[in-house]
């Protein structure tokens, strides 16, 4: 496979790709890695001017400690492209929060599957099979905790 620069469009090694994929989202040649890094320095500056505002306003609301928390970890990564600080974070957020919903449905669905399941199987048995199975387990035999248990699975 061959790797080039979307600018320049000349050929580049894997490592140059990946690196840049890493660092910028798009395929750069070292030349234009160079011009990248300055222009997201530049842009960087705007945004610390941008981004002191941000926290006198957030002074006021007494939320300067997230903001200071969620910049830092941010700006770690350079991969900025300009958005502002607010966007970032409130994307990362919403990417969280998806994820945590997604898992809380395939759970529910997983063991909302496992009680339809359990039902099914303990109503095709007769009351000498689940007293026997009762036995087994050490479970009551009274009507009241049989009814239980077919109302739990």
């Amino acid at each position: 496979m061959r790797y080039y620069c979307n600018v320049c469009k000349k050929d580049i090694t894997k490592g140059v790709f990946d690196f840049s994929m890493d660092i910028f989202g798009r395929a750069l040649c070292r030349e234009h890695q160079e011009i990248e890094r300055r222009s997201q320095e530049e842009s960087s500056q705007c945004g610390r001017m941008e981004n002191q505002t941000v926290e006198q306003e957030s002074s006021e609301i007494n939320s300067e400690n997230f903001v200071d928390s969620a910049e830092g970890s941010i700006d770690a990564h350079p991969k900025s492209d300009g958005k502002s600080l607010s966007k970032r974070i409130a994307l990362k957020m919403g990417k969280g929060v998806v994820k945590g919903i997604k898992k809380v449905a395939d759970s529910s669905k997983k063991r909302n599957q496992n009680r339809k399941w359990k039902s099914a199987i303990l109503r095709r048995m007769t009351m000498s099979q689940l007293k026997h199975l009762c036995f087994e387990r050490n479970i009551s035999t009274k009507k009241t905790v049989l009814n239980e248990i077919l109302l739990l699975e």
